[in-house]
């Protein structure tokens, strides 16, 4: 079930969002929305599936986001790893910014 998630207004003045285009900045966002209450996210080896999900029914946006996940990850905004073969991404300083009531805790 997904949670409500805060954006904090220094969002906007941030360092790292400052050195990534709009489109990366949304995608930031919406990670957060998909995101676990750890910060984490499958991420399927399936190219459409993290465009499908950050962007449903929207084929504009969907054709950027390969490009918009590697800014942020150059940045330090998100990390991408392997467990078992299956690749996930985290949202690095989740717990900095997202006060979770009960979490579940990852799969």
């Amino acid at each position: 079930m997904a949670r409500t998630r805060q954006i904090k207004p220094h969002f906007l003045q941030s360092d790292s969002m400052s050195r990534v285009s709009v489109g990366a900045q949304l995608t930031f966002i919406r990670l957060w929305l998909v995101a676990d209450d750890a910060g984490r996210i499958e991420d399927q080896d399936s190219p459409l599936h993290m465009p499908t999900l950050l962007f449903p029914f929207q084929d504009e946006p969907q054709r950027h986001v390969a490009s918009w996940l590697e800014e942020l990850e150059r940045v330090g905004c998100i990390v991408r790893y392997r467990v078992n073969g299956q690749p996930y991404l985290r949202v690095v300083n989740w717990r900095r910014h997202q006060r979770i009531c009960n979490p579940t805790p990852s799969r």
